[in-house]
């Protein structure tokens, strides 16, 4: 892919190649960097077998031993020679090498190399991670991170020539263990995100392209607002039953299937008459960090929430009375402690 950037040439693809896999490969072929090489990365615990494979897949000869993203090392043929074939990269790298941001010029790296002893030059991104490791890698985040933190995330992941979609999952642990989870993808390269709809529909009932990267993460915290008021609405209104005398499987079967019905209340209606929140889909701390994110999200651009500060009250109560690790169906009894009945 280099030297057709950089030389020109002719690449022939099937002809029963999907469109979006060819877009994918031409703006691959058209990313690669004009002057730098590719490197090959080595893990400090790989063997040196590893690297007798695989430096002579560039013209260089060398490849990089990365730890935590940044280059500690080289390993050239010079250094794999008689030497032990089960032995690890980290004890044959050359320290001492020469690095230099990315951009810098080509006069200027040569002038480094001048006195050092292994010619070849490393280049960093700002923060001194290795650039270039991750050449066309696509990563699915399904996290539900802040939108900044999704932000930083893909800057890191560019530095590296990898592309990052911004992925959040919805739907509970059970459902995902069923395959009933949804996914929110978003992102800039159609191609990429062409790419990881498919992987993703082998876990996923539904995947929906939600446009530009961070969409993804709006959705989600959308979503997750209803969640939030959904799920303590349920519960107020199997409070109200219970202690009007009503029987709660009779009241469930009804109400799930009339207008009252809802997806929370489907889910988390049986947790709730059980009384039973051990056994967790969605732990109370898990879910206060995303009615954090939620809470934010709304300040950031000035959307009233007068429904959802309410409801959030609860899960803080949740909080305040030990139920960090239970299912976020025990609101039902936080409800139940706040007017407790003689």
């Amino acid at each position: 892919a280099e030297t057709v950037a950089r030389r020109g040439g002719i690449v022939v693809l099937p002809q029963d190649l999907p469109i979006e896999a060819v877009r994918h490969t031409v703006e691959f072929v058209k990313s690669r960097d004009l002057v730098a090489d590719t490197p090959v990365i080595l893990a400090p615990e790989d063997s040196v077998s590893d690297a007798v494979a695989l430096i002579h897949k560039r013209a260089h000869g060398a490849a990089v031993v990365v730890a935590d993203g940044r280059p500690v090392g080289l390993v050239t043929e010079a250094a794999t020679a008689g030497v032990d074939r089960f032995a690890r990269v980290s004890d044959v790298a050359v320290s001492d090498f020469v690095t230099a941001p990315l951009h810098t010029d080509p006069r200027r790296v040569f002038e480094l190399l001048e006195h050092a002893p292994v010619d070849i030059a490393v280049l960093t991104g700002p923060d001194g991670l290795c650039v270039g490791d991750a050449p066309g890698l696509i990563i699915i985040e399904t996290s539900t991170l802040s939108p900044d933190e999704k932000s930083q995330a893909r800057h890191r992941a560019d530095e590296r020539g990898a592309v990052l979609l911004d992925c959040p999952m919805s739907g509970t642990g059970q459902q995902a263990r069923s395959g009933d989870i949804v996914a929110y993808l978003s992102g800039d390269s159609s191609a990429a995100k062409a790419a990881a709809t498919e992987i993703l529909l082998m876990m996923c009932r539904a995947v929906y392209d939600v446009g530009t990267f961070g969409n993804g993460t709006r959705m989600k915290l959308i979503a997750n607002l209803l969640v939030a008021v959904h799920n303590a609405a349920a519960a107020e209104a199997l409070v109200l039953a219970k202690r009007s005398g009503m029987d709660l499987d009779g009241v469930l079967a009804a109400v799930g299937d009339g207008a009252g019905a809802s997806r929370m209340l489907a889910v988390r209606g049986p947790l709730m008459i059980s009384e039973d929140f051990s056994t967790a889909t969605m732990r109370v701390s898990t879910f206060q960090k995303d009615i954090d994110l939620i809470a934010a999200f709304a300040s950031d651009v000035g959307s009233p929430t007068p429904l959802f500060s309410a409801t959030a009250d609860l899960y803080r109560m949740a909080v305040e009375q030990g139920r960090d690790d239970e299912d976020t169906a025990c609101v039902f009894g936080v409800l139940e402690s706040l007017n407790p009945r003689p």
